[in-house]
């Protein structure tokens, strides 16, 4: 799991949640017969073939139509999963019944959905998350980066001593 929106802004949440799975492995994997679920009641068993090949991403949603999504162009369409705003977590689980990955937040997690970003995860060598910076190309507001890596915001720029000298110095009238 490498990125989600449980919150967007842009759209209610039943037309705009949306999570985002890697393939960090050397094979493609095809996710039929997986499920997604929480650790409550939620649970979807992915139906139809859903290929992820190696270091692609795929992005699954409660809405595949992009003109009432937000704007995020989708995968495949789940049903059975709700995303809280406030605090859940997301469970891939293998046909076996096996987890593959997982992602909380809220409570005492350290992760906290901002409204309209999503929180994507950094590497894939560790389990570091991030807030999204930055709109990702059609989307109707919300922050993300749906089907592609995480992008680091852009650095601001800190004025040094010579960018505060005066540009033209006054000239006085009588």
């Amino acid at each position: 799991i490498s990125e989600f929106l449980a919150d967007p802004s842009a759209v209610s949440d039943t037309s705009g949640e949306w999570m985002e799975i890697y393939n960090a492995g050397p094979d493609g994997v095809n996710l039929k017969g997986w499920r997604l679920a929480d650790l409550g009641s939620d649970r979807h068993t992915i139906a139809s073939d859903l290929f992820v090949t190696p270091g692609a991403y795929i992005v699954l949603a409660r809405n595949g139509n992009l003109l009432t999504n937000g704007g995020v162009a989708v995968n495949y369409v789940y049903t059975g999963i709700n995303l809280a705003n406030d605090e859940d977590e997301i469970l891939l689980l293998r046909p076996d019944g096996s987890e593959a990955d997982r992602v909380v937040w809220g409570g005492n997690s350290g992760m906290h959905p901002v409204p309209g970003k999503t929180l994507e995860r950094i590497d894939f060598a560790t389990t570091n998350w991030a807030t999204a910076a930055s709109t990702w190309f059609g989307s109707a507001g919300d922050f993300g980066t749906p089907g592609g890596g995480y992008v680091p915001p852009s650095p601001t720029a800190t004025p040094t001593a010579d960018d505060r000298l005066p540009t033209a110095t006054p000239t006085p009238t009588t």
